[in-house]
This record gives C-alpha cells, structure tokens and sequence, in this order.
C-alpha cells in the first residue's frame, strides 16, 4: 500500500524568479517562463497525491490566488528566504493534525519530473530521502517521514545535499541517496535553458512560442 505523503511547493514571485537565465531570456519570458513551470508541477503534484495533500507557500499573493485555482492548499509566508518558508509550511501543516504523513518538498523547476518518480521516492524512503541535483552538491527534493519532519532542519542555499546529510547523520537519521537523471535536472543556468531547447521539450518550446 502506498504511504500517505504530502507535498510542498514553493515558490516565490514569478518575476523574480530565473534570474540566471537574463542573459538569454527577457523579464517578460523569466515570468512567463516560472508560471509555465509552477503549473506543470502543481498538475503533477496532484496526479501524484490527493489535492488536500498539496501546499503550495509563497508571499505573493499572485502565487497564491493561482495555488487556489489549482485547488491546492495556499499557506502565506513572510518571504525572509526559502528554508524559513517550508519551515512555515510545514509547521502549518503539522498543526492541522490529519495524521502521519510522509513530507515531500518539491521545487518548480524540474522540468523532466513525472508523478510516479515522487511516488517512487516516498515508497523508497524509509525515514531520509533526498534526490540531488546533477552536480550532486544541491538537493533537488527531500522527503521525510512523518517522524523526520517534526525535527528536520531544511538547509537550502550552498552545498545544501552535504548540510542536510551531516544534519542526519548527527542526529543518526538513515538516510537514502537518490540518483536520478530526470530529477537531478534542474533548470536554472543558461545551459540547462538550451538543453531543454535542443531536446525540444515543451517548456522551452511554449516559451518561443510567446516571442
């Protein structure tokens, strides 16, 4: 049977984000760019798992009207920086009490992502999962068991994958290491934006679309 998870996306105002990509993309294509992405991965997300077990958190409002839409949970923070806003979500979600659920935190920029790969994660996982980035310093997406997520410390930011395996390995967390071409991809430089045009994937093909 599969485990009960719940997912968290955040996200921060779509014209803010991508910031890497302005040597190829104008501040119009970065937004349309970050709403093209956001959307795919809350329509994942919710094939992944039930919508009352999608969050999305962010301080804007835009965000926020458009997780509503979605028809998934939208939890307001204060925008002080990421790890303080799954801190928020998560803690949000802790207090609603709906039982142990395994937590998945879960980025917008994916763009190889498939709902059965986080299934396949939580099922994986038994207390630490974590899924680095393709330079294998990042992380890409986390998932916790309901245990882990009551004590987790998320430390986003430079060389967050060793942070968050020295986390565990201080408190003697198990923890599982999870390679995987399609989840490691994250799109955030100019090479990863022209990979993505060279393959033809749909979100740089939408995206020329817009010219």
């Amino acid at each position: 049977m599969m485990k009960s998870f719940e997912i968290i996306i955040p996200c921060k105002r779509f014209s803010d984000g991508k910031s890497r990509l302005s040597t190829l993309l104008d501040p119009f294509r970065r937004e349309h760019l970050c709403r093209t992405l956001f959307s795919r991965t809350v329509q994942i997300a919710l094939e992944a798992t039930d919508p009352e077990n999608v969050s999305v958190v962010s301080s804007d409002q835009d965000v926020l009207r458009l997780a509503a839409q979605f028809g998934v949970r939208a939890i307001e923070e204060d925008g002080v920086g990421l790890n303080e806003a799954l801190h928020t979500a998560n803690n949000a979600l802790l207090r609603l009490n709906r039982g142990p659920r395994t937590l998945v935190t879960l980025p917008i920029d994916l763009p190889y992502l498939r709902a059965n790969d986080l299934q396949n994660v939580v099922a994986r996982t038994q207390e630490l999962g974590i899924v680095p980035d393709m330079s294998r310093t990042g992380t890409n997406i986390l998932a916790l068991s309901p245990d882990v997520r009551r004590i987790f410390q998320f430390m986003f930011g430079q060389n967050s994958c060793q942070q968050h395996l020295r986390f565990a390995e201080l408190r003697g967390i198990p923890t599982e290491i999870f390679h995987h071409s399609d989840l490691a991809f994250d799109l955030d430089l100019p090479e990863d934006f022209k990979a993505l045009s060279k393959k033809g994937h749909e979100t740089a093909f939408n995206l020329r679309r817009t010219a």
